[in-house]
């Protein structure tokens, strides 16, 4: 059977149109990650800490919360001294944050020297925030260099 060329070319430009949108459909229907997300220092809360008027296992609720950020990354001046080293403690800060759907991302620790006969030294100190950063469930370890 013969179409008309009219017909033909009418059929073929929406078969086109159409396809061109296909892409765009299926596209849709995946989930877009933002490009950037914004992250709260708990550093940038230190005042709050030093006073006691919040709890550093109340930090990931109150980020969420407050200011509605759940990227968060950890200060070890920000954390109970004697805790520090607690794998029960750092345990129950990663389980709040969970709870609050936070994502606790770094641990901010002490200085490394960037002198080589003190390096060791400052490594010494340093070393034990890794295994802080493997049980928080932190991605990265952030020092300051000095």
């Amino acid at each position: 059977m013969k179409q008309p060329r009219r017909h033909f070319l009418k059929s073929s430009a929406a078969l086109a149109a159409g396809t061109m949108l296909l892409p765009e459909t299926f596209a849709a229907k995946k989930a877009k990650q933002p490009r950037y997300q914004i992250g709260l220092s708990q550093y940038s809360l230190r005042a709050m800490f030093k006073d006691g008027s919040l709890d550093p296992l109340d930090y990931p609720a109150f980020s969420v919360d407050q200011f509605g950020i759940n990227q968060l990354d950890l200060w070890e001046g920000g954390l109970p001294k004697d805790k520090l080293d607690d794998p029960a403690y750092l345990k129950q800060l990663k389980r709040r944050a969970k709870k609050a759907k936070a994502e606790l991302f770094l641990l901010m620790t002490g200085a490394l020297d960037a002198n080589p006969q003190k390096r060791d030294a400052s490594l010494k100190q340093i070393l034990p925030s890794l295994s802080r950063a493997r049980i928080l469930g932190c991605e990265f370890v952030r020092v300051f260099l000095r």
